[in-house]
């Protein structure tokens, strides 16, 4: 029996394509969610119009902000470093008075 001639189907090209458009759609969602992401930041509470002059009133605001911050956490350090010393102190005291008796019993 002879064979009918059967027309050769390019299922390659059909995956490629398929591939294609599978990784065209990634690569657009992924553009998507940069640009969401930018736009919801946090940091991004400012109003597009602002004046040069408000634009420095907000950054002098800032760092007023940051300078306080860090004076507190100096605050506290020094407050820490004094209970330190103090602290040190009584353990010398300790230390001296421990010697003094030993002085003694010997």
């Amino acid at each position: 029996m002879k064979r009918r001639a059967v027309p050769k189907t390019n299922k390659k090209f059909v995956v490629i394509g398929l591939l294609l458009a599978l990784f065209l759609s990634l690569y657009y969602l992924s553009l998507q969610k940069k640009k969401e992401g930018m736009k919801e930041g946090k940091y991004k509470k400012k109003k597009k119009n602002l004046s040069t002059e408000e634009k420095l009133r907000n950054k002098l605001e800032g760092f007023k902000e940051k300078i306080e911050r860090i004076q507190n956490k100096n605050d506290e350090l020094i407050e820490e470093k004094e209970d330190l010393i103090v602290e040190n102190e009584k353990i010398q005291s300790k230390l001296k008075n421990k010697k003094s008796i030993e002085k003694i019993k010997i």
